[in-house]
């Protein structure tokens, strides 16, 4: 029993822009000299309130690991008598865990003057703002917020306030900075130091969310107790927090913090083994490490080597649909085959043949309408099994379907949201389509589709400046080896369990696919529009917007969509 097609229904399709383009900015390597890493506790209600934290305030070593130069506790501007008593009587019985040579005393702040001295001092001494979760951490901290009144896409935390005593209350210090909170998605945010004017902004500052970077190193979310495990340092301590000051919570916040500390020398003990230029707060997913290895080897970003006109971007983004999966046959008991691959997208670039595309100095439009005509009539399913044919199927082809089961964006409920399904589709309107689809299409349905024109991209030359890179044990040239294919192979040197094994996996998969197609959303608000240029297929238009889809760094849709397309066969 078959799923119901929509009739008569309205096609979406993607589209190009001319929006501005981002430079992939490989910054600075170095760590910071400092590293301030906090921890805070809180109320067990659903305001979660500041109950008290602990900071270490380190700096690097000669060893390579940062060490506690200064260690102490802080607690709420109003707080609790009996709360406050318990933290005196905390820091004057411990001891500091600082090295040999720093104050062996326990500090103890108010939120204003952790926020005016220690935080503040990290300011001035550029280093880096280290925890785990630490959004949550800075708005415990944070005495008001500010939504952001230029796009609309975060908010602002106010640290630093100042008695005015004319108006006779606390009014925030625009003098020092806020901390601007930019989400990235449900889980991870863009953090830094804002405010200031045009002729003296506040600098942007450092912050490092360990879990962040756990994601970009595993492909996989950890809480502080289980990245702990994965990189086999202490973690914390076996205790049910209470949302109470007693001395349990405080030594269970303290060894908080020095697994913190711990996870971050761990953490940097593995990340300066890859050879790449890349901040490690600005290591937000796999993606980025896998663009700071292209970077590393010299590789240009497509937008800034290659003259491809945007109508030709156009085209292949209307035969762009993403990863999708279909079921044919539903309700129905059939015989399945099992099947695997070793790596899906890396697998697929290698059969593709794209990588001489991105090692290319320019790329140039060739038509190949008569040969990809002769070559889909003439498809059968056994050539997809030779290695060779693949790369013949690297096309954008337009056609006009007449009941051709290809791949329709369309409303599939009442919902209102769009989905992808694998169709039969006739249009009155031509439609450009990666050759993978139109393969899939001649083998589903035995009829070969009215293709009016296809197009191919064809390299020309090869970028200057490639130089080799260092993966685990083996040297990759991307002049003769495809990156992609190496990293999969380089695998094979290293256990099953070991961290680099899954890392170089990850790698592989992340730089094989998403950040070709990366875009941004950017509000300009309400009241605000932008015109710009809009193009799919051959089509294009001119509409204002005061939302857009940014082109990320590496964004090139003629890889993008081959590669999801041919996920299709």
């Amino acid at each position: 029993m078959r799923r119901p097609e929509p009739k008569n229904a309205e096609v979406f399709l993607r589209v190009h822009t001319n929006a501005r383009r981002k430079p992939d900015r490989g910054g600075r390597r170095e760590w910071a000299r400092y590293a301030l890493v906090i921890d805070t506790e809180t109320t067990l209600d659903t305001k979660q309130s500041l109950t008290f934290g602990f900071y270490r305030f380190c700096e690097l070593q000669a060893n390579g690991n940062y060490a506690c130069q200064e260690e102490g506790i802080f607690y709420p501007d109003k707080c609790d008598t009996k709360a406050l008593d318990c933290l005196r009587r905390f820091t004057e019985a411990a001891r500091s865990e600082a090295i040999e040579g720093c104050p062996d005393k326990l500090f103890l702040y108010s939120r204003s003057q952790f926020a005016n001295e220690v935080l503040w001092g990290a300011y001035n001494s550029e280093a880096v703002i280290v925890g785990c979760n630490l959004v949550f951490d800075l708005t415990r901290l944070a005495t008001e917020y500010r939504v952001s009144r230029r796009r609309n896409t975060g908010w602002s935390l106010v640290l630093f306030r100042y008695y005015n005593r004319q108006k006779r209350k606390w009014l925030p210090n625009t003098y020092r900075p806020r901390i601007r909170i930019n989400p990235k998605d449900s889980r991870d945010a863009f953090i830094n130091f804002a405010g200031g004017d045009a002729d003296s902004p506040f600098r942007r500052g450092r912050f490092l969310d360990l879990l962040t970077m756990a994601w970009a190193l595993r492909n996989e979310r950890h809480s502080l107790k289980s990245a702990c495990k994965e990189w086999h340092v202490k973690g914390k301590l076996d205790h049910k927090p209470t949302g109470k000051v007693t001395i349990k919570e405080i030594k269970y916040c303290r060894q908080d913090v020095r697994a913190t500390v711990n996870l971050l020398n761990a953490m940097k003990a593995e990340y300066d083994n890859y050879p790449v230029r890349l901040q490690p707060e600005r290591a937000h997913s796999p993606a980025s490490i896998a663009k700071a290895y292209l970077r590393s080897m010299g590789l240009k970003e497509p937008a800034q080597k290659y003259s491809i006109p945007d109508k030709i971007q156009g085209i292949a983004m209307q035969g762009y649909y993403g990863g999708r999966s279909e079921i044919r046959i539903r309700h129905t008991t059939v015989p399945v085959v099992y099947c695997d691959f070793t790596s899906e997208y890396p697998t697929v670039n290698a059969l593709l043949g794209v990588w001489p595309q991105f090692i290319a100095k320019d790329l140039k439009e060739r038509d190949c309408t008569r040969e990809v005509r002769v070559l889909v009539r003439n498809l059968t399913i056994s050539q997809l099994f030779q290695r060779d044919y693949w790369p013949q199927l690297a096309f954008f082809a337009r056609v006009k379907p007449e009941n051709d089961i290809l791949p329709v964006r369309t409303l599939y409920s009442d919902t209102g949201n769009t989905n992808i399904g694998l169709n039969p589709l006739t249009s009155a309107k031509p439609i450009w389509y990666a050759g993978p689809d139109l393969a899939a299409s001649k083998l589903l349905t035995g009829r070969t589709p009215q293709i009016e024109k296809a197009i191919t991209l064809v390299p020309e030359g090869m970028q200057r400046g490639l130089k080799s890179t260092v993966i685990g044990d083996r040297t990759i040239d991307p002049s003769r080896h495809n990156f992609f294919t190496a990293v999969i192979e380089a695998r094979k040197g290293f256990p099953s369990k070991h961290p680099m094994n899954y890392f170089l996996k990850i790698l592989a998969n992340a730089g094989g696919y998403g950040m070709y197609a990366e875009l941004n959303r950017e509000d300009f608000g309400k009241n605000s529009h932008k015109r710009i240029r809009v193009y799919s297929g051959e089509d294009h238009r001119s509409p204002k917007v005061s939302t857009i889809e940014n082109p990320g760094p590496w964004y090139f849709p003629p890889v993008a969509s081959l590669i999801t397309g041919r996920l299709q066969l």
